[in-house]
């Protein structure tokens, strides 16, 4: 509650908090106007910090600068300079310069592999006394919330990072069903779920039908989505605007164009659903693999 008032001294970049982390962030064609801006706002910051009594951790301090430039601005904080990192971890996150989540994708990777790895382990030798609902239990406790942590930030991965993703959800469902030789889908059609890609899909679209319907949804996400207007009678109902874009890595691999894009592949009878429930139960596996084929092409 106390840092709530630091988004006052912030002039003229724009300020992100959430718990105990903050980001100052700013954009500019001219990387000596981004690292002016910047710079000036941090002077106030320190200011504030001052003024209110309140000590900054220097070590924890990063930054990070995306686009293309030859030669990287350089902020600094209380007459320390920041370091300019390729890569950083935000709220468990692992953010790359590009956006491609290719370190984020390994990490979860490990992740995952290890706690399937230390299971099969340790439960080997008890396979054929452990109930399949507590491996299914393990399943979904320990390996899924690493597959669903933020997926939405980084699902626009590319394409071998999210293949490695499948492989290793694979794994996991085998040691769940103790089952090498079925194929994977009809694994995960046992226990009524899709493939991880797919997951990802239906939760960036279920939260497009949120951010459109649901009048409590926040403002500041609602603002990246804009619904087409026309005096026409057009074909297709709720449409999307895909927005201008000025590059592949930081516009057409952006939630912001990428969402409106699996939004509009849906079928009308879906996107005019009733309800969040209505819109979740209509959406089938056709819907999932038919909007992933329009993206694969």
């Amino acid at each position: 509650m106390f840092m709530n008032d630091l988004v006052y001294v912030v002039n003229q970049s724009k300020l992100s908090a959430y718990t105990d982390d903050t980001q100052i962030f700013h954009t500019d064609q001219d990387p000596v106007k981004v690292q002016e801006t910047i710079n000036s706002d941090l002077a106030n910051v320190d200011k504030w910090y001052v003024e209110n009594g309140m000590k900054r951790n220097h070590t924890r301090y990063q930054a990070i600068v995306m686009g293309k430039c030859k030669i990287k601005p350089e902020f600094s904080c209380e007459n320390t300079v920041i370091k300019n990192s390729d890569v950083l971890e935000l709220l468990g996150v692992t953010v790359d310069e590009k956006l491609k989540f290719g370190m984020h994708v390994n990490k979860v990777c490990r992740k995952v592999f290890r706690k399937v790895s230390q299971q099969v382990g340790i439960l080997k030798c008890m396979r054929n006394l452990l109930p399949f609902e507590t491996r299914l239990s393990i399943y979904t406790s320990f390996i899924v919330p690493h597959f669903n942590y933020c997926s939405e930030r980084w699902h626009f991965c590319n394409k071998s990072s999210s293949d490695k993703l499948e492989k290793v959800n694979e794994r996991a469902i085998r040691f769940v069903f103790n089952d090498k030789s079925t194929p994977y889908e009809e694994l995960l059609n046992k226990i009524g779920t899709i493939p991880s890609r797919q997951q990802r899909v239906k939760k960036i679209i279920s939260n497009v039908y949120k951010l459109i319907n649901d009048s409590n949804s926040p403002e500041s996400l609602k603002d990246f989505l804009n619904l087409r207007q026309s005096t026409y009678s057009l074909r297709g109902k709720d449409i999307l605007k895909l927005p201008k874009v000025n590059s592949t890595t930081y516009g057409l691999k952006s939630w912001q164009y990428q969402a409106a894009k699996l939004w509009n592949a849906l079928r009308d009878l879906v996107r005019s659903a009733e309800n969040s429930k209505a819109f979740k139960n209509s959406i089938n596996k056709f819907d999932i693999k038919h909007i992933l084929d329009v993206f694969d092409t």
